[in-house]
């Protein structure tokens, strides 16, 4: 019966019914193809935003790591200044520790190298260079307590006059206290004059020492500096940006060059004076 109905319908009618057919098949096709060129599409700005976000990471870890590394190798610089204390450098020496060590988290076997050898580099001078501050601090607290002590003795000193300038003005007769304020006067100048000469003598040797730990301390910057191009290139590598690193080196020892000039210049002329 099914067979009867159908044979009645007409070809035109069948072409109409396998020309939509067709269609479909074509349109559904189409969309499964889209729908798979969607999927990879997803697939691949999740890809990309996953890249995004951990370069993002990598590089504000670096960042901050730079900015650390950095402030530890101008410490070096700062060891020779004793008016910074030993406490604020330990402090910013070790403050940056906790920074740094991010990048052994997020880094490339090459550049946790070659951090960890730049950040050793800095450490150990660092060490050496604090090792021979010790006896200018040491020295420099000596310094301090002999200006106190100068101080003391300059106002009994002063005391004295003042006592017997009233004796004086007043016209008071007394050998007695005048004898005391006079002896007194005379040793409290005598002990001004010991403590004058002490102080100098130790701000002279300080004096000095000061500026060979100056010339160290450019020296251990000036040697721990080879260790920063290798770690940069590294990073600069993970981070898919450029870097001529004997260009940097040229370019960095020329100003190194400048300004060990520059200093041996300032050396020279506070040796003469």
């Amino acid at each position: 019966m099914i067979l009867n109905i159908l044979s009645k319908i007409p070809d035109v009618v069948w072409a109409a019914v396998i020309a939509s057919l067709l269609t479909l098949g074509g349109v559904l096709l189409t969309n499964l193809g889209s729908y798979k060129r969607l999927l990879k599409q997803l697939e691949h700005e999740s890809s990309q935003r996953d890249r995004d976000r951990n370069m993002e990471i990598r590089r504000q870890v670096y960042l901050d790591a730079a900015e650390a590394i950095t402030e530890n190798h101008l410490i070096l610089m700062k060891i020779s200044d004793l008016g910074v204390s030993d406490s604020d450098l330990s402090k910013q020496f070790s403050k940056s520790v906790s920074v740094i060590s991010k990048v052994y988290a997020i880094g490339s076997s090459k550049t946790v190298k070659t951090v960890s050898e730049l950040t050793s580099a800095i450490s150990k001078k660092y060490l050496l260079l604090i090792a021979e501050r010790i006896p200018l601090v040491k020295r420099k607290h000596e310094i301090e307590i002999q200006n106190e002590l100068i101080m003391k003795a300059s106002a009994e000193r002063d005391q004295m006059i003042e006592i017997m300038k009233t004796v004086n003005l007043q016209g008071i007769q007394d050998d007695r206290l005048m004898g005391i304020a006079e002896r007194n006067f005379k040793f409290q100048q005598e002990e001004v004059s010991k403590l004058l000469e002490k102080r100098n003598q130790l701000m002279e040797i300080n004096g000095k020492e000061q500026i060979q730990l100056g010339m160290k301390c450019f020296q251990a910057s000036r040697e721990v500096s080879e260790y920063f191009p290798p770690a940069i290139n590294s990073v600069r590598g993970e981070m898919d940006i450029p870097f001529d690193e004997e260009a940097y080196k040229h370019t960095i020892e020329q100003l190194w060059e400048i300004s060990e000039q520059s200093l041996k210049e300032f050396h020279s002329k506070i040796i003469k004076g």
